[in-house]
């Protein structure tokens, strides 16, 4: 275990500064409280969450650091073992998967671990750095998903409750034609025009934004003209 000490503060009587990083190395665990990673391991080793964040912190630590320390022995074995996961899931989820890499990426991601299993690498910076970043995505995706705090069952219920569309209370018929002619009139037009930027800013725009466009075009033209 290491204090690596970030910033220090000016005129304070203790060394360390507040963002100094204490790492526990046998653990693969990081905070910013030295007694969060030297005492009570027990403790908080039962909170899957507690346990994920700082072990989120430890491999953002290497990752950044790659040069400072060897990659833990059981580091590659554990990349391994969420990837495959991913693959599964990427599987049997298909377009309703939510893991952080496609099936193509995470095809990729296991031909680079699996080369990186290679004697030759044992002693690479390249190779911490990598499966460092891996694992804090790792980590990262769990603590979203709050892993670890719910059965499968309870999990797959709340993944449901948040894809299903929010239900939209819309006034009668008659009334929109009354209020369109009150918010053009007495307030200038101003909430329509703050809903059309933002539509306009909540616009998805992600990776899979050109898929879907294409998607439709390719449905469009595969469509038979009467």
């Amino acid at each position: 275990m290491h204090l690596h000490v970030a910033k220090e503060l000016s005129g304070a009587s203790d060394a360390r500064g507040v963002l100094s990083l204490a790492i526990n190395h046998s653990h693969c665990i990081a905070s910013y409280d030295v007694d969060k990673v030297t005492k009570g391991w027990e403790t908080f080793q039962r909170d899957p969450r507690i346990l994920n964040r700082r072990r989120r912190l430890y491999w953002n630590y290497l990752w950044t650091h790659g040069s400072h320390v060897a990659l833990p022995r059981n580091a590659l074995a554990e990349a391994n073992d969420a990837l495959l996961w991913y693959i599964t899931d990427n599987l049997i989820s298909a377009s309703r998967s939510v893991v952080p890499f496609s099936i193509v990426e995470c095809e990729d991601l296991s031909q680079v671990l699996k080369e990186l299993a290679h004697p030759c690498y044992d002693s690479s910076s390249a190779k911490t750095v990598f499966v460092s970043w891996f694992l804090r995505e790792v980590c990262s995706f769990r603590d979203s998903e709050q892993y670890g705090t719910y059965t499968l069952k309870k999990s797959d219920a709340l993944g449901k409750s948040k894809s299903s569309p929010p239900t939209i209370h819309r006034p009668p018929p008659f009334l929109l034609p009354l209020l369109d002619l009150i918010i053009r009139f007495f307030f200038f037009g101003i909430p329509l025009i703050c809903l059309s930027h933002v539509r306009h800013s909540s616009e998805y725009r992600g990776r899979l934004a050109n898929v879907e466009c294409t998607t439709k075009l390719g449905k469009l033209h595969c469509t038979p003209s009467p």
